[in-house]
């Protein structure tokens, strides 16, 4: 089969999980061994080459990811149809289909603007500032703006943007990988076709890129849950990583007239 088993929707409670056994160790490990752990081991270290590409670049590895698994569903969608039908009345269905992941691509976008936005705002009420070598820069309200201009992002009651972040696009894309196996047994594709069809490497290997990747952000929330952030903030971020899948997959396809305004 093109896929292995997939455990969505199960998946959803792996992070829950994963945040539980961050706080045991948190809990257990004295702050200053967490210290000397996050100074001497090169992957619990904030600066780690994971955590710059997968986490600060997560955003673009997720686009190329969400669009490469867009683009095989819809070749699996379409690769099964009669040619009169192709021919027919296929184009109005392939732009259906296209609208599809047009919109999942605004809603995500639009819905983690929406986080931060709350994330960023709770931070600045509750006292947190950017500050630089040269004091403190009010005029900044966001920690990505902060970031970029070299400041800390400090003293405020500051929500987990990893948890917040690394949680909803892994769920989509967990979301995105079991709606591709549902694709290919809805069409009834057999081993043979599906073989003959994923003859390139890149798409042969392509799933295994996107899961290895799903695991390497499992593995960066670890840390988070281990050494980084109090619990309660660690707690609200994970809240916050519901919210695209929730809206996404749950929310929109049980409404019906939700549905058919945007996967209609």
């Amino acid at each position: 089969m093109l896929l292995d088993k997939l455990i969505w929707p199960n998946v959803v409670l792996l992070y829950p999980f994963v945040l539980s056994i961050g706080l045991i160790l948190h809990v257990l490990v004295p702050e200053q061994v967490q210290d000397q752990l996050k100074q001497h081991v090169y992957f619990f270290n904030s600066k780690n080459v994971l955590n710059q590409v997968f986490a600060y670049k997560g955003n673009l590895v997720w686009t190329v990811l969400f669009l490469y698994i867009a683009v095989l569903s819809y070749f699996i969608k379409t690769m099964s149809r009669d040619p009169l039908e192709q021919r027919a009345g296929g184009r109005q269905v392939d732009w259906q289909i296209v609208r599809q992941y047009c919109w999942k691509l605004l809603l995500k976008n639009g819905l983690l603007y929406l986080c931060f936005l709350v994330i960023d705002g709770v931070f600045i009420a509750t006292g947190g500032v950017c500050t630089t070598m040269g004091g403190e820069m009010r005029k900044i309200r966001s920690a990505e703006s902060c970031k970029w201009n070299g400041g800390q992002w400090e003293n405020g009651f500051d929500i987990s943007g990893h948890f917040c972040f690394l949680m909803n696009i892994s769920l989509i894309l967990w979301a995105e990988l079991q709606l591709l196996q549902d694709a290919i047994r809805r069409e009834e594709l057999g081993e043979e076709e599906l073989n003959l069809w994923i003859c390139y490497k890149w798409l042969r290997h392509g799933l295994t890129a996107v899961k290895i990747t799903l695991y390497i952000w499992l593995f960066l929330l670890f840390v988070t849950a281990s050494f980084y952030h109090t619990s309660s903030e660690k707690l609200i971020g994970c809240a916050f990583g519901y919210v695209c899948p929730f809206v996404m997959y749950h929310l929109i396809p049980t409404s019906p007239r939700l549905n058919e305004f945007f996967y209609g």
